[in-house]
């Protein structure tokens, strides 16, 4: 093999590489060697400039006003007022939670402001309660005070509609009994006319966009028409998490993504989100 390749490969080309260098003066003033560097140049410009100018960002659209609605603290469901594509109005009564602890510290507190109540009308014919009225009318006003406070984690225990709106998304296991926490997301209600694409573009993308760059947003349902959008925002770093889950790789989505300890969608390589 290696006889093969000196006598009858490499000894020819060194051979014309000799000639060559001879001939260097008469080669280099040549039209054909100006026409050759001319080609060459031209392929290798054709390998190495990015020609392609598109950017492809996996995004969504959606409605500029969104948000999701959890419970503030954990409690047991008693009613369900709504259902997915319900319109309602800021204010409208989502779900109805109830708090065995409240309720039982609520009776409690009123049971001792009773007592310090009656222990403060009898302290002219007490001797020990009068002596001690000062601090009574301290226990009354730290008892109504506890009393307002639990009334007022009672009221938050009623989950409403923070504005006018749809119900885009629903909980469907929100059934009597079921206890949530404010982890847990109650529904996402959509509100106003106007709406906004989000995605993320990928770090080795990310330098070929600006603000104001137009766009163009090509829905994946065939029968749907492209929407023209211009780039508002693009994020000063990398998310460090994938918040909107139909883009993961999880849920099918375009980004690839590990789930970690909480179930966060963490992306494999780094993503920055951009606002149409």
């Amino acid at each position: 093999f290696a006889l093969e390749i000196i006598y009858f490969v490499a000894g020819p080309i060194y051979g014309e590489l000799k000639v060559w260098l001879k001939l260097r003066r008469q080669i280099f003033v040549s039209r054909r060697t100006a026409q050759a560097a001319v080609c060459a140049a031209a392929v290798l410009i054709v390998c190495l400039v990015p020609w392609s100018t598109r950017v492809e960002i996996p995004a969504v659209v959606e409605s500029e006003r969104l948000q999701a609605v959890f419970p503030i603290r954990a409690a047991r469901i008693e009613t369900r007022h709504v259902r997915h594509g319900d319109v309602v109005r800021a204010g409208d009564l989502l779900l109805t939670l109830s708090s065995p602890d409240i309720e039982q510290e609520i009776e409690r507190s009123r049971i001792s402001l009773r007592l310090a109540r009656l222990q403060y009308s009898r302290r002219i014919a007490d001797p020990m309660d009068r002596e001690s009225s000062l601090i009574l009318e301290s226990t009354i006003s730290a008892l109504l005070a506890k009393l307002e406070g639990l009334k007022q984690e009672l009221a938050e225990l009623k989950i409403v509609a923070p504005f006018d709106g749809r119900i885009v998304q629903i909980d469907p296991d929100l059934t009597p009994g079921r206890w949530v926490s404010p982890r847990d997301q109650i529904a996402v209600i959509s509100g106003g006319t106007s709406t906004v694409a989000k995605g993320y573009v990928a770090e080795s993308d990310v330098w070929r966009i600006a603000e104001r760059t137009k766009a163009l947003f090509v829905p994946d349902h065939p029968m749907r028409g492209s929407i023209p959008v211009v780039v508002s925002q693009i994020a000063a770093s990398g998310a460090a998490r994938i918040e909107i889950a139909d883009l993961a790789s999880t849920n099918g989505g375009r980004i690839a993504v590990t789930l970690d300890e909480r179930r966060n969608a963490v992306p494999a390589n780094a993503q920055y989100l951009v606002h149409f």
